[in-house]
């Protein structure tokens, strides 16, 4: 229940489930599920983006490893039903 925060890595196999946001401090490798049971305000961050699923309420999405933010610090939320990604310089 509530947040989760992770202070190393997830590594590829690995899974992370929240009902609600979910941090990764190190690189996210594995699958993140944030806002479990419906939340849809619900968000991912990683310090290290490489995850090619994440999960946000109940969708799904597969992340493009071609994108300017991979490998980079990455948010990644929903807006009007749809994934969105932001880069985030720290």
């Amino acid at each position: 229940a509530g947040d989760v925060v992770v202070l190393g890595n997830v590594h590829d196999g690995g899974e992370v489930v929240s009902r609600g946001n979910i941090v990764v401090l190190g690189k996210l490798q594995g699958i993140a599920h944030a806002g479990a049971e419906g939340d849809v305000e619900a968000r991912i961050f990683a310090r290290i983006f490489e995850a090619s699923q994440v999960r946000l309420a109940h969708k799904v999405s597969y992340l493009d490893q071609s994108a300017s933010w991979w490998k980079k610090p990455a948010l990644v939320m929903l807006e009007d039903g749809v994934f969105m990604v932001q880069e985030i310089e720290i």
